[in-house]
């Protein structure tokens, strides 16, 4: 029954991206742990950072068992990076096999109880639309294209757009949706969420890709980035703070992402002996403010003094970059003016997204506009 509440409150289409996003990382892990008779670092570091993205997105969707479950094999794992708990095969499969088995009966219970067709996304189009996209298809191959028949392209083209793909600002929203819950467990308020993200769609990939990173980088920004209530009034600030996410097309057709939360900033001289110590890079070795930066992107660098149950594991920003690199794409630090009030520094993060991974929804052809 608490399944069945669970997911009344998430949208069909929602839960079934969710749902072969996790089966793959599950899939993902059980292969790696197969073909592994010995744990190595970075192995241990992919199964990790596979069950942190599952952990994020149950969260989201605020799926209690699914993410109760996914925080203890995590904990496993973080035994296995510090060598405080032995490689065994069995035990780590025979995990998998009971989060899995917990996915399935949620799966099942979407599928008897709400009638959800989870298998594959399904796309329901009207008799009308497909009649008036015949209609169209047929004015079109008549004559050779003339300027009106470009205008019956682009509807045609908007058509399917509307139907086959998913809209940027819908996916940003929905990543968002779990915040509140989060930001209770942290208390802190809720904080102000602005979007821009006009006329552009994504594949599935381009979604599942998108939704991996934002899990990342709305936790750090709860964690991190947005200061508490109390420090937040001291710099007359809103104590709720806000969330920004921009998409831009330039010039050579590449859509880039820009996030950033109103926080403090990065806190360079802290990222620096964190690195240090980290041995990522030496006491006497010379690096300029962007290049140290950067090394937010270190695997297990982290400024947090303790990891909590949001973030703090020096995870997030390693993922992010590691999701969008496999895919073709990029994340830079982009920073800022720096405060007058503050030594932290201001900064966003800009993704680059594939190109195959997206679609500018514009119509091509401007209808010219009808004189009174």
């Amino acid at each position: 029954m608490q399944m069945l509440i669970e997911l009344v409150q998430i949208p069909e289409d929602r839960f079934q991206r969710f749902i072969v996003q996790t089966k793959a990382f599950l899939n993902d892990n059980v292969e790696l742990i197969k073909l592994t008779p010995k744990p190595r670092p970075a192995l241990i570091k992919r199964l990790f950072i596979n069950m942190h993205t599952i952990k994020g997105a149950a969260r989201t969707l605020l799926l209690k068992s699914l993410s109760n479950s996914a925080h203890e094999i995590e904990q496993v794992y973080q035994g296995l990076q510090k060598e405080m708990i032995p490689w065994d095969r069995e035990r780590l499969l025979e995990e998998l096999s009971a989060l899995h088995n917990t996915v399935k009966k949620y799966q099942h219970i979407g599928e008897e109880k709400l009638g959800w067709q989870l298998t594959e996304r399904t796309i329901k189009i009207p008799a009308k639309v497909c009649e008036a996209m015949a209609s169209d298809l047929l004015k079109l191959y008549q004559t050779q294209l003339s300027e009106k028949q470009h205008y019956y392209l682009d509807d045609i083209r908007t058509l399917v757009f509307d139907y086959g793909f998913l809209k940027l600002n819908d996916i940003l929203s929905d990543a968002f949706a779990g915040i509140d819950s989060m930001a209770r467990d942290l208390k802190k308020e809720t904080p102000k969420i602005t979007l821009h993200a006009e006329h552009v769609l994504l594949t599935d990939q381009g979604v599942n890709l998108l939704h991996g990173m934002l899990v990342h980088m709305i936790r750090n920004s709860m964690d991190h980035g947005i200061e508490w209530p109390e420090e937040r009034q001291k710099w007359h600030k809103d104590v709720a703070g806000e969330i920004t996410v921009e998409t831009l097309i330039d010039l050579d057709q590449q859509l880039k992402i820009e996030y950033r939360d109103d926080g403090a900033g990065l806190d360079l001289v802290r990222i620096r002996k964190c690195a240090e110590t980290e041995g990522h890079i030496t006491d006497s070795e010379a690096i300029s403010e962007q290049e140290t930066a950067e090394l937010i992107f270190h695997s297990g660098l982290t400024t947090k003094d303790a990891a909590s149950e949001i973030s703090g594991r020096g995870v997030g920003m390693d993922a992010i970059r590691n999701f969008i690199r496999d895919k073709g794409g990029d994340v830079q630090v982009v920073l800022l003016d720096p405060s007058p009030r503050s030594a932290f520094r201001p900064f966003l993060l800009r993704l680059t997204i594939p190109q195959d991974l997206w679609f500018s929804a514009k119509p091509i052809y401007q209808r010219p506009k009808r004189s009174a």
